[in-house]
């Protein structure tokens, strides 16, 4: 798995020699899309880009929804990025449209350092970024995601995923869904902090969660305040390292498959239980701290659903305050 998101983080990609597009507020999609005659929206520039193109976006809101249905190439992804050093934001009040990103099932394509905010249609939450189909090879780097029903949503899985740098809060449901129509395979989270809509009885909204697939690293990542589960992963070869989960309704961190990890993390006051290691898969949870004075379960079950499971447990420790839990802290 290490050798996996070396790969990730260095993808073979060489250069390629593509058109730049620029967006500003104050262009218009009649221009040419230069530096000096830039077009209005993005949209127009996602509707011309061709592999190997980038479109850069000049500071300021954009009240639009973009729909990428062009796909870059190995070696030639398609960029959408922020101007360096400006802040460009997709504003979808007053749009009444459900998705501020939609790349229907597009591959390689890159988006940076944008701000998407506010996407809902008929009063019902919309999703900041999502890929209906499988996609391949997409990258989001610095971005930040409001005011929307999930942050990320991988609806029919993918492979090659990779996301740095995420924040999301002030949203209805989920941080990071991927599935329940696809596979997830070879995805990398590093540094994405889902800030969750609070506490509640509704097992269906995670913070992150994988369907089916394998192949997953999450690393420096944080899911507070969900109504289901903070980390829920039913893929195989999950890895889970230096995350923190806190105070989720359901269960902090939820693995299933088979050969997967805990590592160096933090798990603290669920609303049920710190770890859940389903039945039937095999786990290492090393270096691990996992505390409650607000759950009313136990720390940690092995082997939910009733079958036998595989765990070896490392330099881990177990607490509770909770006199009413009779001392058993795990099943």
């Amino acid at each position: 798995m290490k050798a996996l998101s070396i790969l990730l983080l260095a993808f073979p990609w060489p250069a390629y020699c593509g058109q730049t597009y620029y967006v500003s507020t104050s262009g218009d999609d009649s221009h040419p899309g230069t530096f000096s005659q830039p077009f209005r929206t993005v949209q127009r520039a996602a509707d011309l880009v061709a592999p190997g193109d980038s479109v850069l976006i000049r500071s300021g809101v954009y009240r639009e929804y973009l729909t990428v249905e062009r796909s870059g190439a190995p070696g030639a992804p398609i960029s959408f990025a922020a101007f360096a050093g400006e802040t460009a934001i997709l504003d979808g009040t007053g749009l009444d449209w459900r998705y501020g990103i939609n790349v229907e099932g597009s591959d390689y394509l890159r988006f940076e350092g944008i701000a998407v905010r506010n996407y809902s249609r008929g009063g019902a939450p919309g999703f900041g970024f999502v890929s209906w189909s499988h996609s391949s090879g997409i990258e989001l780097r610095r971005m930040e995601f409001s005011g929307v029903g999930t942050a990320v949503k991988l609806h029919a899985g993918g492979d090659g995923i990779f996301l740095e740098d995420i924040g999301a809060r002030d949203y209805a449901w989920s941080g990071f869904d991927c599935g329940p129509a696809g596979p997830g395979r070879q995805i990398t989270l590093r540094r994405f902090a889902a800030w969750g809509p609070g506490t509640g009885n509704d097992t269906a909204a995670d913070g992150f969660a994988v369907e089916t697939g394998a192949d997953i690293r999450v690393e420096d990542c944080l899911s507070s305040g969900h109504a289901g589960d903070g980390f829920d992963f039913k893929s195989d070869r999950t890895e889970l390292v230096r995350v923190v989960s806190l105070r989720n309704a359901r269960n902090n961190l939820k693995l299933w498959g088979k050969d997967s990890t805990v590592v160096n993390s933090l798990s603290v006051d669920s609303g049920l239980t710190n770890l859940v290691l389903s039945e039937w898969g095999t786990y290492t949870v090393a270096n691990c701290l996992f505390a409650g004075s607000l759950s009313y379960g136990y720390l940690a079950e092995f082997g939910y659903g009733g079958g036998a499971t595989g765990a070896a447990v490392y330099n881990s420790i177990f607490y509770s305050d909770r006199p009413e839990m009779g001392g058993t802290l795990v099943y």
